[in-house]
């Protein structure tokens, strides 16, 4: 994971994760091929992103804070599986157990308040915005002939399959959390996909997508 903490008059954090796990996999073959990924947890995964921006500095001129706390993650988990075939079948399959804790969070917290030498309470500006902007967990699968890869030819393979499995017993949290304290304070949490599966396959004959 990633964290940032940052005090002062003017505090800036910043906490990016681009991607917490990634799985790829791809398989170009004559009568088969199989692109597989497997992901088994039985205890902790943590993807987290964490900023924390403090203003709280005794601060002679009144008004003078100022706080900006900012966590992006763009993936949390992403499984990517491919299998192309020339003339037989081919297979891409993703899978995900869990039996344990996954946990994908952006934390984003800013406090712009400060006190005058005599004691008096200022309040500056604070900004806190925490983010997932891609996937928390994405699986795609692909079943494929192999016709549009250059320089590799073939026929239109006979089967294509594509599978994504996410077996859950443990617990899975997708969070986004943002805190401002201010005299102008603004929060912002957003999650743009918490779990997607995604499955595609094409042959001459026979094609599954599950």
């Amino acid at each position: 994971g990633a964290n940032a903490y940052a005090t002062g008059a003017v505090a800036t954090a910043v906490a990016n994760v681009g991607t917490g796990i990634k799985q790829d996999s791809l398989a170009i073959g004559g009568t088969a091929a199989i692109g597989s990924n497997e992901l088994t947890n039985t205890g902790e995964i943590n993807i987290f992103a964490v900023a924390v921006a403090d203003g709280t500095v005794t601060n002679q001129f009144p008004g003078g804070e100022a706080a900006l706390a900012q966590a992006f993650i763009d993936n949390g988990i992403v499984q990517d599986a491919n299998g192309a075939a020339k003339s037989g079948t081919g297979t891409g399959v993703n899978s995900l157990v869990n039996g344990g804790d996954i946990m994908v969070v952006g934390d984003a917290r800013a406090a712009a308040v400060g006190f005058t030498v005599d004691g008096t309470t200022t309040l500056g500006d604070a900004r806190a915005s925490a983010r997932i902007n891609g996937t928390a967990i994405l699986q795609s699968a692909e079943g494929n002939d192999v016709i549009g890869i250059p320089g590799v030819g073939g026929f239109p393979n006979v089967e294509s399959h594509a599978r994504n499995s996410l077996t859950n017993t443990g617990s899975i949290a997708i969070l986004a959390d943002a805190d401002a304290e201010g005299a102008e304070a603004d929060a912002y949490a957003f999650i743009a996909n918490g779990v997607v599966q995604q499955a595609a396959a094409a042959a001459f004959d026979l094609a599954y997508a599950t």
